[in-house]
């Protein structure tokens, strides 16, 4: 048992590094957006920006679904993806369960997904901010929207 937390723990820790890299890009691609002379640009910044996301959330499950069949918990791909997805985004429906130590691992994924949802959540608010709201120049008060 403690092998497996052991991997998860690597597991989580590459997965966050992807999370990483996807906040730094999502930094720059914000300052991008606000610098943006059309309003078109910066308003369609925000759901390319969630559909990145949600893509960079299929490959962390990915990474855990490959996991999961490489160490003989789930038979297939497709299988272990689908259970990936479901346990990341704790909905859980119980259709494909893990035995043994296996339950840890997948109890240790559905508290990343919680942080991981929290984060991207965050990202997404301030790219928000950062794209259409502008500072005020004199320092006060919240600031003006663009």
């Amino acid at each position: 048992m403690l092998a497996r937390v052991l991997q998860a723990a690597l597991l989580i820790v590459l997965t966050t590094a992807v999370h990483g890299a996807a906040t730094a890009a999502s930094v720059r691609w914000s300052q991008q957006a606000r610098s943006a002379d059309s309003t078109l640009a910066r308003v369609a910044f925000v759901p390319a920006l969630v559909l990145v996301l949600l893509f960079v959330s299929l490959l962390e499950s990915s990474i855990w679904a490959l996991y999961y069949v490489v160490t003989h918990q789930l038979g297939s791909f497709s299988d272990a993806l689908y259970f990936s997805l479901i346990t990341m985004t704790t909905v859980g429906y119980g259709d494909i369960t893990l035995s043994g130590a296996g339950r840890v691992t997948s109890g240790m994924q559905a508290a990343l997904g919680v942080v991981l949802f929290g984060w991207t959540t965050a990202i997404i608010f301030t790219a928000v901010q950062a794209v259409h709201l502008k500072p005020r120049s004199d320092g006060d008060g919240p600031p003006r929207r663009n």
